[in-house]
């Protein structure tokens, strides 16, 4: 289970940090990728590797999982990207996040105030039916693929 994104206090890397501590399931990994203003001491993170930015590719094949933990997200490009990898999104961000995802298909959009035992459920939920939300993925970031939009700039009158 991954966070992809700047570490910033408006990205959540704390709440990720905060929720990964309360998660029991001792099965599970959390990855983070990013770089930014916060520096997280890796001797308090036990269940967390930490890394800098890195290739794509080597990012999505690490992570089953995508959790969004920011407070605000619109239109977030890490979830896209998983998305075009097979990769679910579990996210607590309010804003047009949930336009991209649909719930219980292809991730979960939850409340921010949703219990730890709520979202390790989900997560469990995902990895257990993985070819299922992986297979939505794939098939709904179709719908964000660039050439489509190409496509449909050339048919309207601007």
């Amino acid at each position: 289970i991954g966070f992809v994104g700047r570490l910033e206090k408006e990205k959540g890397i704390h709440t990720f940090t905060k929720i990964t501590k309360n998660i029991t399931n001792s099965y599970m990994k959390f990855y983070i990728f990013g770089e930014g203003s916060i520096k997280l001491d890796k001797k308090y993170l036990k269940k967390i590797k930490i890394y800098k930015w890195t290739k794509r590719d080597q990012i999505y094949k690490k992570i089953d999982v995508l959790f969004v933990t920011s407070e605000i997200e619109n239109c977030p490009l890490n979830v896209l990207e998983a998305k075009s990898y097979g990769i679910p999104t579990i996210t607590i961000s309010k804003g047009g996040i949930k336009e991209i995802i649909q719930n219980n298909k292809d991730g979960f959009i939850l409340d921010k105030n949703t219990s730890y035992d709520k979202i390790e459920n989900k997560f469990i939920k995902i990895l257990n039916n993985y070819k299922f939300y992986s297979k939505n993925c794939l098939k709904n970031s179709k719908k964000f693929d660039v050439k489509n939009y190409q496509t449909f700039l050339k048919t309207i009158d601007c």
